[in-house]
């Protein structure tokens, strides 16, 4: 069974160190979502090394792979172990992965934020579709676009899964560097609560998120 696109069940001894952890969410967040969004989009080379070529007409197709990507970073960064709060910790994972809205006038922030759950994440993970205030265009320099007068956001689905490729990597890097104490501690309650982990270290194996397809898309 593979529980990343590169390892199997058998990769990594039980019970699983901190380390391992941030091994494996890496992977399975590279390997299994972005990349995939990535290569759907833009095209480019798989997990075994072939060349895939662009999916037209693939942007909310990209979004939908996305848009699960900010809520989730933003739980594991605060060590949230529970479910709910998904506007709270979806807005925060914005917040954090799009920079620049810190230099925005909060007037423009939270319509932004508002819109951008509302109508893109709730709008395709209930109804299967944006709801109005999307757009989904190629034709701007950047990966998000917001006009307040509007209430209109642009997003560029060609870019969009690589921009979160690059946050997932100073992320885990971050994770990786043992001073970051605290940083790890709220990732471990947080992969733990996701993984099924729970009482002493090692009284049971994890329920896992995995695959039996042997190829690169797990």
């Amino acid at each position: 069974m593979k529980i990343t696109w590169k390892h199997d069940h058998t990769a990594f001894p039980w019970p699983w160190t901190i380390d391992n952890k941030i091994e494996i969410f890496y992977e399975r967040t590279f390997g299994w979502q972005l990349h995939i969004a990535d290569l759907v989009a833009n095209g480019g080379k798989d997990g075994d090394g072939h060349d895939t070529i662009k999916i037209p007409h693939s942007g909310f197709a990209v979004l939908h792979v996305c848009l699960s990507y900010f809520e989730s970073h933003a739980k594991y960064e605060d060590g949230f172990a529970s479910h709910g709060k998904s506007a709270f910790y979806f807005k925060n994972g914005v917040k954090t992965v799009f920079q620049q809205l810190n230099q925005w006038p909060t007037t423009a922030v939270n319509p932004f934020l508002n819109t951008l759950y509302e109508a893109a994440r709730c709008g395709l993970y209930h109804g299967s579709m944006t709801l109005p205030g999307i757009v989904l265009t190629s034709s701007i320099g950047s990966t998000v676009a917001f006009d307040p007068t509007h209430n209109r956001i642009a997003l560029n689905p060609h870019r969009l899964p690589v921009d979160l490729k690059g946050h997932l990597g100073e992320y885990v890097a971050r994770l990786r560097d043992v001073s970051q104490t605290l940083l790890r501690q709220k990732f471990d309650k947080r992969f733990n609560f996701d993984n099924g982990i729970t009482g002493a270290v090692g009284q049971a194996l994890p329920v896992l998120a995995a695959s039996e397809e042997s190829g690169s898309i797990g």
